[in-house]
Parts: structure tokens; C-alpha cells; sequence
């Protein structure tokens, strides 16, 4: 799942985060990306931003990654 960090960095922007939450625990993964304004951010996608269809496949992807590694963990653990 996406998710932004509610705190400004130094530079004013918002950077946007991988939350992987396993059995209570959660780990937050950086993208890369940042957005200046938190509105946005909407239902877990960056909107009203000129490179938010980039952005948003970028991540994406990056979250089909992080999902494939998760099932091969599941699948050699169960």
C-alpha cells in the first residue's frame, strides 16, 4: 500500500512511502518521490501533479515487486 509521510521534510515536500505491514509490524520503504502539497494525495495515488501518471506507475510497479517478494516468502515459509 502507498502511503505519504504527514511530516515535511526540510525541503517542504512530502516524501511518499511503501508501507509493508506483516503481523503487526510495519516497515516504510522509500520511493524516491515527493509531493509538495498533501492534497496531492488521494485514495493512494498522487493526483493533481504534471508527472502523476508517471509517478503513480513508477510506484506501481515498485508495489508489484515488493507483492511478488511477499508470496515467495509465504509460499517457502507455509
Amino acid at each position: 500500500m502507498n502511503s505519504t509521510g504527514s511530516k515535511k521534510t526540510a525541503n517542504g515536500m512530502y516524501p511518499i512511502f511503501v508501507r509493508i505491514a506483516v503481523k503487526k509490524e510495519k516497515a516504510y520503504i522509500k520511493t524516491g518521490y515527493e509531493i509538495p502539497d498533501l492534497c496531492q494525495w488521494y485514495d493512494g495515488k498522487i493526483v493533481a501533479h504534471s508527472d502523476a501518471a508517471m509517478m503513480n506507475k513508477r510506484i506501481l510497479f515498485e508495489l508489484k515487486k515488493y507483492n511478488e517478494r511477499m508470496r515467495e516468502i509465504y509460499s517457502t515459509t507455509f
